[in-house]
């Protein structure tokens, strides 16, 4: 794969993925004086080394913005009950009460977290039924298969629900690295600079109205500025994100570096790159390139956007066909 294709590729994933699928201050939006959705999950993921493996290694969604969208772009395929959100809710949850997801790490260490209105009573008894055993710590109702109970679907799926969260995963042990996190009792992700300064940018760029992020480590993908490194340790940060920007449609590509004057020139070289490789769709307009600066001043994130027209149906791919040869 060339590397104009490795970016298309990469913005498609962000885009395409849509269809199928109390810490103060510092998790506030910017524009809005309350914690966003994605910061707050973001604080409920354990900072463990399994958390940042796969690619991407993080993916929020928001349903309930999804929900509100006109027919045509909540479900390319036509179908306008589709509702995304059922792909996550296990036995005993209706989708419609799941608002925000964020699956975290790469199979099988890895977890899901949920946000909604959940019924107790409703989730209790459907898992018991599948051969689920239960106890409530703390006020948080536990659910854990038999070990004879079978491998079958979602009966491999240790379930907790803590209040407005449903944490889910198929590894026992990480349930309670999710409890935990959820008590205070282990660092989440949200103490990890870096990631905390990717989602920080998002969440004041795009405010109540971001749809979906994809956050990315390791090395940076082809094509891209190559020029500094974060968190300490070699690896790149990168998120796209999908939001809503007026009548509009927004994607952006974050970067994260540890120097100011880097995170300028990456912005500007992402601008142009995009700039260059989108020239041939006239329904596009590159935005100019955005450099933020994280709470602590460590470290910098640059944001290049692609705008895009709200009558595309961008659920799918195909404001991003394919592209024209040199």
């Amino acid at each position: 794969m060339g590397r104009r294709q490795a970016m298309v590729a990469i913005l498609i994933l962000c885009v395409s993925w849509l269809a199928t699928s109390a810490h103060g201050q510092e998790l506030t939006s910017g524009r809005f004086m309350r914690p966003h959705p994605l910061l707050s999950l973001l604080a409920l993921t354990p900072d463990e080394p399994f958390a940042v493996r796969g690619t991407p290694f993080l993916r929020y969604t928001d349903f309930s913005a999804i929900r509100r969208l006109p027919a045509r772009a909540s479900d390319c395929s036509g179908n306008a009950a589709f509702d995304p959100a059922a792909l996550y809710a296990p036995p005993g949850i209706d989708p419609r009460q799941i608002e925000r997801a964020l699956l975290f790490g790469d199979p099988p260490a890895n977890g899901l977290i949920l946000e909604g209105d959940f019924e107790p009573e409703a989730l209790a008894h459907a898992l018991h039924a599948s051969g689920y055993t239960q106890r409530d710590e703390q006020g948080i109702l536990l659910l854990q298969p038999e070990p004879d109970a079978g491998n079958a679907g979602d009966r491999r799926d240790s379930v907790a629900l803590a209040g407005r969260y449903l944490l889910r995963t198929p590894k026992p042990s990480l349930l309670d690295e999710l409890v935990n996190a959820y008590i205070g009792y282990r660092q989440s992700l949200f103490t990890r600079p870096g990631v905390l300064a990717l989602a920080q940018a998002l969440s004041r760029q795009t405010g109540d109205m971001l749809r979906a992020a994809f956050f990315f480590a390791g090395a940076l993908p082809p094509g891209l500025p190559k020029l500094a490194t974060t968190e300490g340790d070699g690896n790149g940060l990168v998120a796209l994100a999908q939001y809503r920007d007026g009548a509009a449609w927004m994607t952006a590509l974050a970067l994260v570096y540890d120097a100011r004057d880097s995170a300028r020139v990456a912005a500007r070289m992402l601008a142009d790159e995009l700039e260059n490789r989108m020239r041939h769709h006239t329904a596009l307009w590159i935005e100019a390139p955005v450099v933020y600066e994280d709470s602590s001043g460590d470290y910098f994130v640059a944001l290049a956007r692609v705008r895009h027209q709200d009558d595309v149906c961008v659920i799918g791919a195909d404001w991003l066909i394919e592209e024209t040869p040199r």
